[in-house]
């Protein structure tokens, strides 16, 4: 069994799910800290030919703690905002009106945990992509939350059954990868070429959230994605 192994980003871009579409069983690193420099809680869409940037906000004793910790600032009307972006960004896309529902709804409720929103969407683009494989998260795994980097990554694919990771291509500067020959456990790195396709607006932005893709070319993601 095939597995890959990320932490649950708000709205992830295509080469994410690329990458959990190769693979047999995705699991959700809930039990990682989250980190401020990275789109741990924040992505791009395309809005009047430019990039907005969406960023749902943490209260601030959430850095540092695991995904599955980490709470959500809600004193302002966030969700409403963020929606209000993105249905006024795509309302004109050919197939906002088609997938919109799904994330509407995601949208209008409420969330305390940063998780209760990310894993929903993560799930709900999968589902258009047509991925029926396996989703775990690792705090539902009886894994020593402890260890870092690849003992980390090692305990929870041992857990699952794994016979091979799909690791991201960045992960070939600090991965050890001994361990993975000593158990016994395929290692792969995933290699992801943006695709182009029709956008609304002047001008291709790549590496925007995945509902950019997803508004516009509906079905044909599939194919873009080679699925």
């Amino acid at each position: 069994m095939k597995v890959t192994i990320h932490q649950p980003n708000y709205l992830p871009y295509l080469g994410f799910f690329n990458k959990i579409t190769k693979c047999d069983c995705f699991v959700i690193y809930d039990t990682a800290q989250i980190v401020k420099e990275r789109f741990d809680h924040r992505n791009y869409i395309k809005a009047n030919g430019q990039k907005v940037l969406l960023t749902v906000p943490l209260l601030t004793e959430s850095w540092f703690k695991p995904f599955k910790d980490v709470k959500i600032n809600n004193v302002t009307s966030w969700r409403l905002k963020h929606w209000q972006t993105i249905e006024m960004a795509y309302h004109k896309a050919p197939y906002f009106s088609s997938y919109s529902a799904g994330f509407k709804k995601i949208f209008e409720q409420e969330h305390d945990s940063l998780t209760a929103i990310t894993i929903p969407l993560i799930r709900e683009i999968l589902r258009i992509m047509g991925w029926d494989g396996k989703i775990i998260c690792s705090s539902a795994l009886p894994i020593d939350t402890s260890l870092r980097s690849t003992d980390a990554l090692i305990e929870i694919l041992q857990k699952v059954g794994a016979t091979s990771y799909l690791a991201g291509a960045s992960s070939k500067k600090y991965l050890n990868e001994t361990p993975f020959t000593r158990l016994g456990i395929g290692l792969e790195y995933h290699h992801f070429e943006h695709p182009t396709y029709n956008q609304l607006g002047q001008g291709f932005i790549s590496h925007l959230a995945a509902i950019d893709a997803i508004f516009n070319i509906g079905e044909k993601i599939k194919e873009i994605m080679q699925l």
